[in-house]
């Protein structure tokens, strides 16, 4: 029976996110436990839709992490929500960068561990995508109530790539759990 390039293609992904999984991650981790200071970064387009703040505030009161927020306008989208987001980081006092359009994520921070809340094809520039910053850590965080549980929309790429998702609760992480692949 002949592979088909389809099935081809996919036993190839398959065997890059098992290496980068159960290798490269593990060595990353290992090195960035070691620092004396790690560098975490907050990717935000909308207000609405940031469930990190918390973490951020313990974050900002702990001696070995650096973080900072990120404010990344839409790639594609209706970017009104940017005025409003500065506006309460501002009044929280928190950093924050405006990323331009051209900016990479490494050009303004050298992120160990980056957060991102909708880090979708199309929402950001494609420099400031997760597949373009793999030497960080990254961690996917739903800002959303999943209706749907379905194999193709739990064994994305993003999903598989990263280094920790966070759902909304534990029903979904162990109904989620028996579908996904990592």
């Amino acid at each position: 029976m002949m592979l088909f390039e389809k099935d081809i293609i996919n036993i190839v992904f398959r065997y890059v996110i098992a290496l980068y999984r159960h290798i490269y991650l593990p060595i990353r981790v290992f090195m960035i436990r070691r620092k004396k200071i790690i560098n975490v970064a907050f990717i935000l387009s909308d207000l609405g839709k940031w469930k990190t703040e918390s973490l951020l505030q313990w974050m900002l009161n702990h001696k070995r992490f650096d973080p900072t927020v990120l404010v990344v306008p839409y790639a594609e989208l209706d970017n009104r929500g940017i005025p409003i987001l500065i506006e309460y980081l501002n009044r929280k006092g928190y950093k924050y960068h405006l990323l331009e359009k051209k900016q990479r994520i490494t050009d303004v921070v050298k992120s160990d561990i980056i957060f991102y809340q909708e880090p979708y094809k199309g929402n950001l520039d494609s420099n400031k995508e997760y597949k373009n910053n793999l030497k960080s850590l990254f961690c996917y965080v739903t800002y959303f109530f999943h209706i749907i549980d379905e194999s193709w929309s739990l064994n994305q790429p993003l999903m598989n790539f990263a280094w920790q998702v966070y759902f909304e609760n534990k029903i979904t992480v162990s109904h989620c759990s028996e579908i996904m692949t990592n």
